[in-house]
């Protein structure tokens, strides 16, 4: 899986810039001075992130917090080619405006963004990431990618391989579930009353 490139995730949200690097180029980029016995579980880890990429490529973080928090909005703006407009950033993180306001004024007082009427449309408010933001989202990614080594370090060789090579086909099965607008085949129908 390591070398794989992943057609299902093009496009998708990668906060590791996953696509068209294998998971040894993503752990040399973020994690040079690694210990050399964490490194296997490092790649390992790459390989779960890409595994689970299809389901929205949501991070830690992102579940801790339901990705609605400053980091889910930076990590947004980072991957996005052009500014944002508030609205795609709610859109995105699937908030409301004023939760997205208070994001971002946040990200602002901290110098990780900017706010600046568009060029094209002085009416509209656009945020971009500042270069200390993008040094942020890249230290939470390595942080991340540590973490997550030594976890699967604990799980040991045939156990975290097993983890990564599960959570794919996990992955997989749910994407194609929910790419052919079936989802309900996998957990019922919303709604259904499965205690009956």
């Amino acid at each position: 899986m390591s070398e794989d490139r992943d057609a299902a995730s093009e496009g998708a949200y990668d906060p590791f810039h996953l696509e068209g690097r294998s998971s040894a180029e993503v752990v040399d980029g973020y994690a040079a001075d690694m210990d050399e016995a964490l490194r296997p579980y490092a790649v390992r880890a790459v390989d779960l992130l890409r595994a689970m990429a299809p389901l929205k490529g949501m991070t830690i973080s992102d579940l801790q917090n339901g990705g609605r928090g400053a980091m889910a909005a930076l990590r947004f703006l980072a991957e996005a080619p052009d500014p944002l407009t508030p609205t795609d950033i709610a859109r995105l993180m699937q908030v409301t405006g004023a939760r997205v306001t208070s994001v971002v004024t946040t990200l602002e007082g901290r110098g990780l963004v900017t706010r600046e009427h568009s060029s094209q449309d002085r009416r509209q408010v656009e945020v971009a990431i500042t270069a200390a933001g993008r040094a942020a989202v890249e230290e939470v990614n390595a942080r991340m990618l540590t973490c997550m080594s030594g976890f699967l370090a604990e799980l040991g060789e045939k156990d975290s391989a097993d983890l990564v090579r599960l959570l794919t086909r996990s992955a997989q099965i749910m994407h194609a579930h929910l790419e052919q607008g079936r989802p309900s085949d996998l957990c019922g129908t919303p709604g259904e009353d499965v205690i009956a």
